[in-house]
């Protein structure tokens, strides 16, 4: 997914601003998480932020598989 550029790797709570600007601006968010308890209660709380915006999570497989059909997303 090298030509998708990165919203942001949330480690802190004031990652939480970029990245979410960041995918308000350019319409999408690739967006990383640590697995521990920390990097999910990040990725939680920049999800439902998401969802109230109209996004959808999409994994990047799922992207990367769309993109090299040639298909735009249909999220």
């Amino acid at each position: 997914l090298r030509y998708l550029r990165w919203a942001g790797q949330l480690q802190h709570d004031s990652d939480l601003v970029l990245a979410r600007n960041l995918t308000v601006r350019r319409g999408y968010g690739l967006v990383a998480a640590r697995g521990d308890d920390e990097g999910i209660r990040l990725l939680e709380t920049f999800l439902e932020a998401a969802r109230d915006d109209g996004y959808n999570l999409l994994f990047p497989v799922e992207v990367a598989r769309e993109h090299g059909l040639g298909r735009p997303t249909s999220r």
